[in-house]
């Protein structure tokens, strides 16, 4: 672990991280999120293979995630919805608000 905490003041990038011996198939953690202060959090990607600056926003609706992963307003945002059901009942064609998604 001290390996890690000085590697992380350094600002070097973490080798054999523990993340890497929680595999799900065998995929190991692809991305990080690096926040101002230098926190790092080491995860799975998905969509848009690319590096890009972020502003992190919460959101706490109950109900609306098509249109909010879709709207236009959150460009160059990372959404974290805050409700646990997410997902939970699809998605329809006239809820979009716009067909080419902008988010994160």
């Amino acid at each position: 672990m001290e390996e890690l905490e000085s590697k992380r003041a350094k600002r070097e990038p973490v080798q054999n991280c523990p993340m890497d011996k929680k595999r799900t198939g065998t995929k190991l953690p692809n991305k990080k999120i690096v926040l101002e202060d230098g926190e790092e959090y080491i995860g799975y990607s998905f969509g848009a293979n690319i590096e890009s600056i972020c502003e992190i926003v919460f959101n706490t609706s109950m109900v609306g995630y098509q249109e909010i992963v879709s709207d236009p307003s959150y460009t160059y945002q990372m959404v974290v919805m805050t409700y646990p059901l997410i997902g939970n009942y699809g998605i329809t064609d006239e809820d979009y608000e716009t067909k080419q998604p902008t988010i994160g």
